[in-house]
């Protein structure tokens, strides 16, 4: 099936590869970075790009609701500021950085969802994007396979605050006695 998804990538206009090995029947002159741990380097790439753009960063993480306050923060913002926001619900280990390298500008702000599926990933996003507000929205039971109870999923999301600048904002959902 790596034929398959070679293929549909190329054909789906990727510039160029990022991955641990260089796949067969890869055209010879295709772009291509080979490295040690490709999330890690997919990683530091969107960090270069958001230094080098110097966009603020509202990320909002939660276990439901992600999508919509994204979209209705971006609006918001947009009407004062030039937005960028992470598409659809790219908020993963893989998504959020590619959002930020794949950005069509360099935006003022952007608005980004930061995904919780085991311990330790909002941390990752949190610490390597620096957010300039971070958003809590609710605590529920949306990840028990990798978490032993709601206590941990909200410690999970707790994360987000890892990264949170000096001085930067944080908006908690005060209805939720986790949050």
């Amino acid at each position: 099936h790596h034929a398959l998804e070679r293929a549909q990538g190329i054909e789906g206009g990727a510039g160029a590869l990022l991955g641990e090995r260089r796949p067969e029947g890869l055209p010879a002159d295709f772009p291509s970075v080979i490295v040690p741990q490709s999330l890690d380097a997919l990683r530091s790439l969107g960090m270069a790009a958001k230094k080098k753009m110097g966009f603020r960063l509202a990320a909002i993480t939660g276990s439901a609701g992600k999508t919509t306050t994204k979209d209705f923060t971006a609006a918001m913002l947009s009407r004062r500021f030039a937005v960028e926001k992470t598409p659809g619900n790219q908020n993963s280990q893989i998504g959020f950085p590619m959002s930020v390298v794949n950005l069509p500008r360099s935006p003022e702000w952007m608005v980004g969802e930061m995904g919780l599926s085991e311990p330790g990933d909002v941390s990752r996003l949190s610490r390597a994007f620096e957010p300039d507000v971070a958003a809590i929205l609710l605590v529920a039971a949306a990840h028990l396979q990798f978490f032993a109870s709601l206590d941990a999923i909200a410690e999970g999301k707790a994360e987000i605050l890892q990264g949170l600048k000096p001085g930067g904002t944080f908006v908690a959902n005060a209805d939720d006695p986790r949050v």
